[in-house]
Formats: C-alpha cells, sequence, structure tokens
C-alpha cells in the first residue's frame, strides 16, 4: 500500500467526511493520503507500481 504525505495532500473531501476518513491517515502526528496503490521500493531506492 503506498501512502503519500507532504503539503501538497488535500484536507479531504468537501461534504464528504465518511470518504475522508478513509484516504486520510494520520500515523506519529502526521497526515497520510492512501493512494490505493500498491508497489515497492528496490535496493536503489525506486519506487514501482504494480497495481492498483
Amino acid at each position: 500500500m503506498i501512502l503519500i504525505s507532504g503539503p501538497q495532500v488535500m484536507l479531504g473531501y468537501l461534504n464528504d467526511p465518511t470518504r475522508q476518513d478513509d484516504v486520510i491517515k494520520e500515523l506519529d502526528e502526521q497526515r497520510w493520503f492512501v493512494t490505493g496503490d500498491k508497489g515497492f521500493i528496490d535496493e536503489d531506492g525506486f519506487l514501482t507500481l504494480i497495481a492498483r
């Protein structure tokens, strides 16, 4: 599962907090967006997407 975090991550869905709860997670006091993608990081540090 791929999660992304940073200032570019949306705050949530307008007027749809239920959907927001499915995709915005808070871990270690940082907000993360669950992309719905699957992938892995190889030994060189590259991210490879393998499924959605």
